[in-house]
Order: structure tokens, then sequence, then C-alpha cells
């Protein structure tokens, strides 16, 4: 078939209503006269999430969520913050990580500090909590930071600490520039900027609307 008719007939029928499927459950499509078109149907849910299923329908696959709960520790040195970088990414995030079954979450954040910079800590107050949530790779994740004041042992904040895991490093910034670093999640900032103000707390931020 003339690619021109093709690409005429796939503007007129097809094009402008694609976008009425993008939330759909289950799309239902007869194939027509047109094999051409067909493919481009398909790729195209295929593309928005949808698996082929029989021969005229498409079912929306379900989309893989993980819930995370983290302790992260707010770690100041002279109007400096220890921020946590994972190389070949755009954005840095505090120090620590998940935390286990069976695992308080402060002996989580102990843990993580020193599976990651092989330094012991002192966990400190807690200042707050902040939700999150985000898309990777097809897959949601929402997160709990749980956030806690936190001093290093024999740290100076002339150096950087080196970092015991490969795909991390770990780099002190002015807390003048979160926003420079993309400090993530964003309302972190909000939170360590209220703790420095003086602000009473404990704090919580999220990046989802109020209800």
């Amino acid at each position: 078939m003339n690619k021109a008719i093709i690409e005429n007939i796939s503007e007129m029928i097809f094009i402008r209503r694609k976008d009425l499927f993008v939330s759909s459950d289950v799309v239902i499509y007869h194939p027509g006269h047109f094999p051409e078109l067909n493919i481009q149907i398909l790729e195209l849910y295929k593309n928005e999430g949808f698996k082929r299923e029989g021969d005229y329908g498409m079912v929306k696959k379900e989309q893989t969520q993980k819930y995370h709960v983290l302790a992260r520790g707010v770690i100041l040195a002279d109007n400096h913050l220890l921020v946590a970088h994972c190389l070949g990414m755009d954005n840095t995030f505090l120090p620590g990580g998940h935390v286990e079954f069976h695992e308080s979450i402060k002996s989580s954040l102990y843990r993580e500090i020193y599976e990651e910079l092989g330094l012991i800590s002192q966990v400190g107050p807690y200042i707050g909590a902040v939700e999150a949530g985000h898309e990777d790779e097809g897959t949601y994740h929402q997160e709990i930071n749980h956030v806690f004041i936190t001093t290093l042992e024999n740290v100076d904040r002339r150096k950087n600490p080196e970092s015991k895991e490969s795909h991390l490093e770990f780099y002190w910034i002015p807390l003048s520039e979160m926003d420079v670093h993309n400090l993530l999640p964003q309302p972190m900032r909000k939170m360590i900027t209220n703790y420095i103000n003086g602000i009473e707390g404990p704090y919580f931020e999220s990046t989802f609307k109020e209800v």
C-alpha cells in the first residue's frame, strides 16, 4: 500500500482517537483491511503498557509498585551538609537506606552509614519524615523517609569521606546549595532549612497533594 495513503488513513482513523484509550483497562479493535495499521495499533498500545490478548484485544498490564521505608541522616559540619550521589544520576540524597525487618529505624541508619562509609555514627534526634513517589523504568516507587540528626566520629569537613560502595560517592555541600545539587526528595530541603532556622519540629513534608 502507498505510504502516503497509510499516513492519511492513520491520521483520519486512528491518530486523532488514540488519546481516548490511554487510561483504559481494555482496548478492543477491529483489524479491518489494513495490516500496516494493525501493526501501528499494536505497537502503540504495547508502548502504553498494554499486552495482546487474543486476536483483537489489548489488556493493560498492571504496573509494578514498590513501597520503601528509609532511614536518612542529616550530617552537618560548618554550615555544610553531607550528601550521597549515585554515579551517573543528576541528583543527590541523604546518607542512609532501607529499614530491614527485625531492625529499628535508628539501627538501620547506623548500619547503612557504616556499610556506605565505614564510619561509626551517632544517630541523634528524630526531626521528621518526608514521603515521595516517582516512576523509574516502568515501576512506581513510593517511599517514606525517616530523618535523624546524625554525627560521625573522626569526620573532617575539609575532606570528602571515602565511599565503601562503588556506585556511590559522598561529598559536602554548602547548606545554601541544596537546590544546586538537586537534593531529593525535594521537600527534604525545606525540612533541613526549618531545622537550621530553629523552627520547632518534628516536621512532615510530602510530594503528594493534600486531600
